[in-house]
């Protein structure tokens, strides 16, 4: 910062007031810079929450299939099919005994 009282003549006041004016000035244009990059990140945070609610979405609609799917296979009888150590597909009653 400037220091005022160094200034003594009135060329010098005259300068020292369009110092401090221009000092105003960078400091405006920091908080409109500010203000930008606050309305950016708001913008980017909304983004990000919509991402948000369509991947629950999504989420939701396979965790419904799942269970549906699980409910069929239980009316219908057949023995639901999961991933063994080897990689082969094996009923869920092998697996349970196994």
């Amino acid at each position: 910062d400037v220091n005022y009282s160094l200034f003594k003549s009135k060329g010098d006041s005259d300068l020292a007031l369009e110092a401090a004016k221009a000092k105003r000035k960078v400091c405006e244009a920091e908080k409109h810079l500010a203000d930008c990059i606050l309305e950016h990140q708001s913008i980017l945070l909304d983004l990000w929450r919509r991402h948000a609610e369509v991947a629950n979405c999504h989420l939701l609609n396979v965790d419904l299939n799942v269970g549906r799917m699980h409910m069929e296979c239980k009316k219908s009888g057949i023995a639901a099919f999961a991933r063994s150590d080897s990689g082969l597909m094996v009923s869920a009653h092998l697996l349970v005994s196994l």
